[in-house]
């Protein structure tokens, strides 16, 4: 069972990677938005994961963390 620090560690991760991607490809329209679909498919999975691990686990919350909208 994953605990709210993991929980934490993830989102941080995959919002990390979204600032860089923003921050690299901003001049290449095209591939910023591919990468930011990539990560957000990824934290779409962690989240899935995570809530049939835990009741108790807030799925906007966590996508809110990993900066998706």
């Amino acid at each position: 069972m994953s605990s709210k620090k993991d929980y934490i560690a993830t989102a941080a991760i995959l919002k990390a990677k979204r600032d860089l991607i923003d921050k690299i490809y901003h001049d290449e329209p095209k591939t910023r938005k591919a990468m930011l679909l990539v990560i957000t498919e990824l934290a779409k999975d962690f989240a899935a994961i995570y809530g049939a691990d835990n009741p108790a686990f807030d799925r906007a919350r966590f996508l809110a963390a990993c900066g998706i909208t």
